[in-house]
C-alpha cells in the first residue's frame, strides 16, 4: 500500500509540474540537454547538478554535457541542438546581436533564463606594491590573463575605457595561477583575473602574501558599463577570503555574468518551472560546487539579453522585475 501511495504522489507530482503545457509540449521536451563546458571548469559540475534537480523534480530528464563553453554553447542553443546552456555575458550578447564571433551566422535565437553568477574582475597586487589606484598600472608589468582568453579582453576592455593602453603598460599574458606565482616572485606586478569568487590563485597567492584588491572608482565603472552592457557592478567580499593574504574588506569594481541561456521557443511554464526549481533546490547545488551560494535573485536579472518569458514571469512574483 505504501509504495502504491509513493507512486500517486510521484505521477500527481509531475502532473503539477507541467502543467500548463499541452501533451504534445510536454513530450516535446520529454528529454533535454544543458551544455556546460570543460569538465575542470565551474560550468561542468554545476550543470550536473541543475539536470538532476530538474531530472528528480519530474520536469524533464535532463543531461549536461561537456563542450568548448560559452560560443559552442551559444551555437549549439541557436541552432535547437540542446535547450539550453551556460555562456559568458559578453559571449550571449554578441550571439544574441550577432556581432563578435556570430557576425557571420547573424543573430542567434536565444534568450536569458538568469544570471547563475558573477565572475568580477580581481585586479590583485601585493599589499605592500605603490599601486592603489588604474592609473598607478602606467608603466607597470602587468599580467593581463591568457592571451586570447575572456579575462585578457576584459581587461584590455577595461582599461581602454580609461584611456589605458598596452602601449602604457608592460605586458605579460599569464594564467591565474601563473599570475600568481608572477606576484609572487616579483616578475609582475599586478595580475588581472575575471573568475568566480572565491579565486584558488588568490587564496594560493595569499597563503604565502599579503595582498589586496584595487577597486575601480564610480566614475571608472560608469565608464566601463556604458562601453560595454553587458559588464555589471560587482562588489568582492572580503568575508570570502576568509582574511587569507590579509583580505578583510569589500572591494568594488566590475565583472562579467555567467548566464543560463535557453532556445526562444521553449514554452513558458516549462522555463518558469525550470527557473523556479533551481531555487529551490539551491542548497542540493551548494553540495555540488559552493558557487552556487552566488545564486540569487537580486543577481539573476542581471542578463545582458532579453529575459524569456517563463523567467521573467518568476522573477516578477519573486519581486525582482
Amino acid at each position: 500500500m505504501k509504495t502504491r501511495n509513493w507512486a500517486l504522489v510521484i505521477v500527481l507530482a509531475v502532473m503539477f509540474t507541467v502543467a500548463g503545457m499541452g501533451d504534445s509540449e510536454a513530450a516535446s521536451y520529454k528529454y533535454m540537454t544543458i551544455l556546460t563546458g570543460g569538465t575542470g571548469g565551474v560550468y561542468y559540475p554545476l550543470g550536473g547538478g541543475i539536470a538532476d534537480v530538474l531530472t528528480k523534480k519530474g520536469i524533464s530528464n535532463v543531461s549536461a554535457e561537456s563542450t568548448g563553453g560559452s560560443v559552442e554553447n551559444c551555437n549549439l542553443v541557436g541552432r535547437g541542438r540542446a535547450e539550453m546552456g551556460f555562456a559568458m555575458a559578453g559571449v550571449c550578447y554578441d550571439a544574441y546581436k550577432g556581432e563578435g564571433k556570430f557576425k557571420e551566422r547573424g543573430e542567434l535565437p536565444i534568450m536569458a533564463m538568469m544570471s547563475v553568477y558573477p565572475a568580477p574582475m580581481h585586479i590583485l597586487v601585493l599589499d605592500k606594491s605603490d599601486i592603489h589606484q588604474l592609473s598607478d598600472l602606467k608603466g607597470a608589468k602587468v599580467s593581463l590573463g591568457a592571451f586570447g582568453s575572456g579575462t585578457e579582453n576584459m581587461a584590455k576592455n577595461i582599461l581602454e575605457t580609461q584611456g589605458i593602453t598596452y602601449d602604457d603598460i608592460k605586458t605579460a599574458f599569464l594564467s591565474f595561477s601563473e599570475t600568481a606565482m608572477g606576484l609572487r616572485d616579483g616578475v609582475v606586478e599586478a595580475g588581472f583575473m575575471a573568475v568566480a569568487i572565491p579565486a584558488s590563485a588568490v587564496l594560493d597567492l595569499g597563503s604565502t602574501r599579503k595582498v589586496r584588491f584595487i577597486p575601480l572608482t564610480d566614475g571608472e565603472i560608469k565608464k566601463t558599463l556604458d562601453a560595454y552592457p553587458y559588464y555589471s557592478e560587482v562588489t568582492i567580499k572580503g568575508s570570502a577570503y576568509n582574511g587569507i593574504g590579509g583580505i578583510t574588506g569589500d572591494t568594488v569594481g566590475v565583472g562579467v555574468q555567467n548566464v543560463l541561456v535557453c532556445r526562444r521557443e521553449l514554452p513558458e511554464d516549462l522555463v518558469y518551472n525550470m527557473v523556479k526549481t533551481i531555487f529551490e533546490s539551491q542548497k542540493k547545488l551548494l553540495d555540488v560546487h559552493q558557487v552556487a551560494s552566488q545564486i540569487t535573485i537580486e543577481n539573476a536579472v542581471k542578463v545582458p539579453i532579453d529575459l524569456h518569458p517563463g523567467a521573467a514571469r518568476y522573477f516578477r512574483e519573486m519581486g525582482a522585475l
